[in-house]
């Protein structure tokens, strides 16, 4: 039941942090750049936040295991991350000037 619960807190956690990263990339961006995002967090997650499972669960089967499993705990950083910068680079596509 604890590893249940793990699970549970690595998911939650993880897309607390994929809506957290993508909020400030794209604020920082849109000043920076003067272009605002032409989507928006909820029009981009019914793709996404498959991946983001995916990875979630990838790192919480690493981390909680006997022994920490880096390659599996890299895998699922790598896919986490490839998600939040899919969501950050359709969001900018297209964008129009402020």
């Amino acid at each position: 039941m604890t590893q249940f619960a793990y699970i549970l807190v690595t998911l939650a956690a993880c897309l607390v942090i994929d809506w957290a990263l993508f909020d400030r990339v794209t604020l920082s961006l849109s000043v920076i750049k003067g272009r605002n995002p032409t989507k928006s967090f909820r029009e981009l997650i019914f793709p996404r936040i498959i991946l983001t499972m995916v990875a979630a669960l990838i790192v919480s089967k690493a981390v909680y295991s006997k022994e920490i499993n880096i390659t599996l705990l890299l895998i699922g950083v790598g896919l986490f991350l490839i998600s939040v910068c899919f969501a950050i680079v359709t969001a900018f596509r297209h964008g129009r000037s402020s």
